[in-house]
């Protein structure tokens, strides 16, 4: 996975866990594309301030993903639910196990979606 998908995952998952200021910078830097110093000019501070919040943002969302793992788990049920539409489409003349296989489906896309 690269990082700035890991980046946005992780934000996420784990925004809750930050502070209000941290979210808004990341939010402005990581997902609105704005520069550091026009993120600087908008909360008074320096770029170098910036830079630092979001370095200490970044290392904070990666270490609450090295404590719980959700991200991690997020993607190992993406890829069962990729494996299981996979064996369904390949065995789909066996009308029994597909059905109960689709149910599975539903219910980890259920789960990921949420």
């Amino acid at each position: 996975m690269d990082d700035i998908l890991l980046d946005t995952l992780l934000h996420d998952f784990y925004n809750a866990l930050l502070t209000r200021r941290q979210s808004e910078i990341y939010e402005l830097y990581y997902l609105q594309n704005l520069s550091l110093s026009e993120i600087a000019r908008e909360y008074g501070v320096t770029p170098q301030a910036v830079r630092d919040i979001l370095a200490r943002t970044r290392k904070n969302l990666r270490r609450y993903e090295d404590a719980l793992g959700v991200v991690r788990r997020h993607e190992q049920l993406g890829e069962l639910r990729r494996r299981l539409e996979a064996f369904i489409e390949r065995n789909a003349f066996d009308l029994d196990v597909s059905g109960e296989l689709k149910e599975a489906v539903d219910f980890l896309t259920l789960i990921l979606d949420n």
